[in-house]
């Protein structure tokens, strides 16, 4: 809620920015009739989201999960038919993709289930990892709660804002984790502990800092994390053995370079760097050094003919390119070259 109002009838008016509306209340709270004008917007059909942004897709059958950031809801969708061909969402209320959802909105707290305006969401080890609000929520397949940690706060295993971006290391149990507010990567272990740190050394533009880290992507082989650092406009690369930048990545594409981006991810080769530009509306693609850039897409040949600030990187095991997007959609690419 936001910017309460009275006027000399004995109306209060409070502004809810979440359901896009301002209700009508006496001055002890009650609803007044009418309760509220204009009236908000319908919950999206089946399949339809508001705002979507974290993606992640399950490798066993390439089911894609997305969160709706205003509607505090995850999807599922399947996205191979019996055939298994791509299946999508044709147009509003034509999704035979859609295969259900999960979540509500809950405030966060050590026992929430829900989310609270979630950022973040990826599949990894057979489940999804979600931002719950200021901690990380685990959740089975089919949605079901299994379990949340990390709390509101500066210090170990907190968050000032997000997670905005998580990543799974099945091998070693581990979950990655940025923590935007206080611009740092945090590392868990299964059973919700931190167990290690990227930047204790706060906001900033010295040497080691970053600015609003929202997306991650992590290289176990090497034990490198790429974060998108979107407040220096940059993604930087932290070594895992020295917990340091060892390299910056900011491309020059045609005179342009990054704006705030906000995902990354690497090649299924590990060969290549993939950044969602999210200002400057495109998808690009460096070398891991940072060099050989290009523009991979600006989401001209989409419906809509351009990206409205695409956020989130994920792929499917046939190597296709998952983008979401502030238009209220995920694209799929296939990528070549």
């Amino acid at each position: 809620m936001r910017w309460a109002a009275p006027d000399a009838d004995g109306n209060v008016y409070v502004g809810d920015t979440w359901g896009h509306t301002v209700w009508r209340l006496t001055n002890t709270g009650a609803l007044r009739s009418p309760s509220n004008f204009p009236d908000p917007p319908q919950f999206p059909p089946n399949g339809g989201n508001n705002q979507v942004n974290g993606i992640g897709i399950n490798p066993a059958n390439n089911d894609l999960f997305t969160i709706d950031t205003f509607e505090n809801r995850g999807q599922i969708y399947h996205t191979r038919d019996a055939s298994n061909n791509l299946w999508y969402c044709r147009a509003e209320g034509q999704c035979p993709s859609w295969a259900g959802q999960f979540g509500s909105r809950k405030q966060p707290s050590p026992t929430s289930d829900g989310f609270s305006n979630p950022r973040a969401l990826t599949f990894g080890d057979g489940h999804i990892w979600a931002d719950g609000g200021n901690g990380v929520v685990e959740l089975n397949p089919d949605g079901s709660f299994v379990a949340r940690f990390g709390s509101k706060g500066s210090g170990n295993a907190q968050f000032k804002s997000g997670p905005k971006g998580i990543w799974v290391d099945p091998s070693a149990n581990l979950v990655y984790t940025t923590d935007s507010g206080n611009c740092r990567v945090l590392v868990f272990n299964y059973s919700g502990n931190q167990v290690d740190q990227l930047n204790p050394n706060g906001c900033g533009t010295g040497t080691g800092q970053m600015v609003a880290p929202w997306d991650l992507d992590v290289d176990p082989v090497n034990k490198l994390v790429y974060v998108a650092d979107s407040g220096r406009n940059r993604i930087d690369v932290w070594s895992l053995n020295t917990h340091s930048i060892v390299r910056s990545i900011a491309p020059n594409v045609g005179g342009t370079g990054l704006a705030r981006p906000r995902g990354v991810k690497l090649s299924p080769d590990g060969k290549s760097v993939y950044i969602a530009d999210t200002d400057h509306d495109r998808i690009v693609r460096t070398d891991l050094q940072g060099g050989n850039a290009q523009v991979v897409s600006t989401g001209a040949d989409t419906p809509e003919g351009h990206f409205g600030g695409p956020e989130y990187l994920a792929w499917d095991t046939s190597g296709r390119l998952y983008v979401s997007d502030n238009n209220q959609r995920v694209y799929v690419f296939s990528v070549v070259g």
